[in-house]
């Protein structure tokens, strides 16, 4: 299955968007920009929440969540990010 470490780097507010994800899916993701970062994944789930709501990792403190499939479609973040 896919899997990557990504790093989003830019002003505070870039953003990404994760693919659609399938069973097994995982994704490490690392804010490298000076404030926060906002991670998508428009038609897919994150949390439980549609993916078109960002999540938010700031720039201090845990700056890296993990993104992880377990149910095709949705994705849960650890640690939790917001």
């Amino acid at each position: 299955p896919p899997g990557a470490f990504l790093s989003v780097t830019g002003t505070s507010g870039a953003g990404i968007n994760l693919p659609i994800p399938r069973v097994g899916d995982f994704y490490a993701v690392r804010n490298g920009t000076t404030g926060t970062a906002l991670v998508y994944s428009v038609g897919a789930s994150i949390n439980g929440t549609t993916g078109t709501t960002a999540i938010t990792i700031t720039a201090t403190g845990t700056v890296t969540a993990g993104f992880a499939c377990s149910t095709a479609g949705a994705w849960r973040v650890w640690p939790s990010a917001t």
